[in-house]
């Protein structure tokens, strides 16, 4: 079976990642800084914008240790 590349994130997926609560979640698809997307009421977020957002939010310019696939 060939593995695709994850794209994006649901919120629960990204709380889980980060190990941080759903709302604290939420609360980060707010602000306008965060990668978040919507389409009408589901919120997604890209793979790439939140290592990007996690890297520049770590004063890091490494890239980030999220797996490219969960």
């Amino acid at each position: 079976m060939i593995e695709k590349e994850r794209l994006t994130y649901k919120p629960a997926e990204v709380a889980e990642l980060l190990n941080v609560s759903l709302p604290v979640v939420y609360n980060l698809c707010k602000r306008s800084d965060f990668p978040a997307v919507r389409f009408g009421r589901a919120i997604v977020i890209p793979a790439d914008a939140l290592r990007a957002w996690l890297a520049k939010e770590s004063g890091c310019a490494a890239q980030s240790t999220i797996a490219r696939s969960v």
